[in-house]
């Protein structure tokens, strides 16, 4: 009797780790991950993969060994419609992945911080990828995006120091904040036609940046867009343009001229100061007000019109242009403020 309950609770022991083991390979509600000796993690299944937080995806048990450390390579099946949050975060081994058709979204911090990651492909049925969902991925040095997709949130390439090129496919219409921001090897990118916005930071300290091409659709520009865009030269705003955000262009070193388009109001703090090799710049009837520090060491600008329609200049708005004269409408608030700051004034 006594051989028998202990022969019954050895297979309830055993029966309890088949259950545990088959948890431990479960990854969303009808999916299941193996990870064999090549290091080959596999999700194989039908729907989405299970959202996470930092550090407790199934395959990331935190000890010595950890799988997650040493995955190389992630296949998902066909069948799998969502890759999760925090899915692959931190797989520092990860060169290779495989996203089939039939996933239509990519989580938050999906594949961030992968840094051996040096090419995905984003098949047509993404329509979404989350924040930071590539983020800190030092090698990635192509993305190919979906035609289908529509959004890019928030940090989605942040920090990727290899990416050189980007295309935007013109199915896009919304692009977070800081986007492409630290993105050191971009030397182009083309946004497309249906964006209304490039927001805060989207571009920032994307030194290598030499251009883009801003479609009609975009009426904002964000905080700090493309602020510290060392080798940005020349930009052409649209006419559609309402908003500059502050700060947006300072930074810009090698920046040589802007036109600001009718329609935009006010000129926001710092947007193109430390602009050194800003030489020319038009602002139109429509701006009312240069803010703080707007043109602050613009060594190179010479000579700038400020409209009537100028009734408020900031503090330090010129400050160290020690080459400018300000050209204006005699008694306006730029022949004041110059006169005030010992700016050269010459009346029109």
């Amino acid at each position: 009797m006594k051989q028998r309950k202990i022969i019954i609770l050895l297979c309830f022991a055993l029966l309890l780790a088949a259950l545990g083991g088959c948890a431990q390979k479960s990854c969303g509600r009808n999916l299941t991950w193996s990870m064999g000796r090549d290091n080959v993690l596999t999700i194989s299944g039908t729907g989405d993969m299970e959202d996470y937080m930092r550090g407790n995806a199934p395959w990331d048990d935190g000890v010595q060994n950890n799988p997650k450390k040493k995955i190389q390579v992630v296949k998902l099946q066909d069948g799998v419609t969502g890759i999760g949050n925090y899915a692959f975060e931190g797989c520092e081994a990860l060169t290779d992945v495989t996203i089939p058709e039939g996933v239509t979204r990519i989580g938050d911090y999906a594949f961030a911080n992968c840094k051996v990651l040096t090419n995905v492909t984003i098949p047509n049925s993404v329509t979404s990828i989350g924040s930071h969902a590539f983020a800190g991925c030092e090698a990635l040095r192509s993305v190919s995006m979906s035609n289908h997709t529509y959004r890019i949130g928030d940090g989605a390439f942040a920090s990727c120091a290899a990416l050189r090129d980007v295309t935007i496919p013109d199915s896009v219409n919304e692009i977070g904040e800081f986007v492409f921001s630290g993105c050191k090897s971009l030397t182009g990118v083309t946004i497309p036609e249906g964006v209304t916005a490039i927001n805060r930071g989207t571009f920032e300290c994307c030194t290598a940046l030499t251009g883009v091409t801003i479609p009609d659709s975009v009426t904002v520009i964000g905080e700090g867009a493309f602020k510290f865009c060392e080798s940005l030269t020349d930009v052409t705003i649209p006419e559609s343009m309402t908003s500059i955000g502050y700060r947006a262009f300072a930074g810009c070193k090698s920046l040589r001229s802007m036109a600001i388009p009718d329609g935009v109001t006010e000129i926001g703090c710092g947007m193109f100061e430390g602009c050194e090799a800003l030489t020319d710049v038009t602002i139109p009837g429509s701006v009312t007000e240069i803010g703080e520090a707007a043109f602050s060491r613009c060594a190179a600008l010479t000579g700038l019109t400020i409209p009537a329609s100028v009734t408020s200049i900031g503090i330090y708005a010129f400050e160290w242009c020690d080459a400018l004269v300000i050209h204006g409408v005699a008694d306006s608030e730029a022949e004041r403020y110059a006169r005030e700051n010992n700016i050269p004034f010459e009346p029109q």
